[in-house]
């Protein structure tokens, strides 16, 4: 690396007492430029940032230990290239595909309407399967199961392919299942799962890609749901709380929330 480039340092006078006049400070905006500048025009480097995770040694120069200094540049790099790619993504065209739970078994009777294609998933293997036949689709509307022993392997093969979906261009609008005072435990116990799926799903995603639509906190051992959230739409499908609670969380930024609900009430 320090034979690619010039070492960016700047050295500043300070005449305080307690400075020493040539002191060497190191640059990591500086050496995050030259990085760019090297990555954009040749080659060899741009396979060494794409091609490696980590700077695990550095010799020292000028008798600096510049290993933590390379590593934050580099790491700034290799961010800013991946918002860059995510920003790129051609948004992916195809009908939505709504993965409802059990108290949506109406509208998977009632067949696709408006170009929203609903299929009941009562556990994540069903979720997996079902994303895994929604290769086609533009857009995934995602209520997260409610199942505590689902097997780790399953739920990570799941934000694989809503991995592979947002990378194709895909968006995807989750929700977490209504909660009630009969499943009350069970909901706690699951929320901390699905807030990492939420997590996990935002990194992969790029602008305007996904609406995580929960809103809900613990606070000294109370619950407390944000009014007007999908977790608070207990009657659920009844009065079409639900849909339109998503419409209004996701701020029409996924899909035509409008029509969505015109579509609903058809």
């Amino acid at each position: 690396m320090e034979n690619s480039f010039h070492f960016y340092q700047e050295r500043l006078v300070d005449y305080g007492e307690d400075s020493s006049p040539q002191r060497v400070m190191l640059e990591t905006q500086a050496l995050c430029a030259i990085l760019r500048l090297a990555y954009d025009q040749c080659t060899d480097w741009t396979e060494f940032i794409c091609g490696n995770q980590a700077i695990v040694k550095h010799p020292r120069i000028e008798d600096h230990n510049v290993e933590e200094f390379y590593e934050v540049a580099f790491e700034k790099v290799k961010e800013d290239l991946k918002e860059e790619a995510q920003a790129a993504r051609p948004r992916k065209i195809g009908p939505i595909g709504f993965a409802a739970p059990e108290s949506a078994i109406l509208l998977e009777k009632d067949g696709p309407r408006g170009g929203v294609y609903t299929r009941v998933v009562k556990s994540f293997e069903s979720l997996r399967s079902t994303l895994a036949d929604w290769t086609t689709y533009g857009i995934w509307i995602i209520v997260l199961p409610m199942e505590r022993k689902a097997e780790g392997s399953t739920i990570e093969e799941t934000v694989k392919i809503a991995k592979t979906h947002l990378e194709e261009g895909g968006r995807i609008v989750t929700v977490w299942t209504p909660v009630t005072a009969k499943t009350l435990a069970e909901w706690i116990s699951m929320s901390q799962l699905w807030s990492t799926i939420d997590a996990t799903l935002r990194k992969f995603a790029g602008p305007d890609q996904i609406v995580t639509t929960a809103s809900n906190m613990l606070c000294d051992g109370k619950f407390f749901l944000e009014a007007g959230c999908p977790e608070t739409a207990s009657q659920f499908f009844r009065d079409r709380t639900v849909d339109e609670d998503i419409d209004n969380r996701e701020g029409g930024r996924v899909g035509n929330s409008k029509g969505r609900r015109e579509r609903a009430r058809e």
